[in-house]
């Protein structure tokens, strides 16, 4: 069986009549997208860090982390803080 993109169906021929039409993204799109993954893979890394080195649950590192100034700082684009790395996010997180 092989897999497509989430399916468990086995797809021996593809016919791409079946397929929606490409879709063009504006650049607005992907500048909003790309802030969007960047800041979920960050925020992601800094409360894997607050798990392994305040031993709390995922779920209580996730409520400290937000309930942080940093995170609101976070939230918005142009401190570019998204651009950061875990640690060095988690390093304002303490302060």
């Amino acid at each position: 069986m092989k897999l497509y993109h989430g399916t468990n169906c086995s797809i021996e021929t593809i016919d791409l009549a079946k397929c929606r039409p490409y879709r063009h993204f504006t650049e607005a799109e992907l500048r909003d997208n790309r802030f969007e993954y960047l800041k979920s893979s960050l925020v992601a890394g800094v409360v894997q860090i607050i798990v392994e080195t305040e031993k709390l649950e995922i779920k209580d590192a996730f409520v400290k982390f937000y309930s942080s100034a940093i995170a609101e700082k976070l939230e918005n684009k142009k401190t570019g803080l998204y651009l950061e790395s875990p640690m060095y996010i988690y390093e304002l997180f303490k302060e």
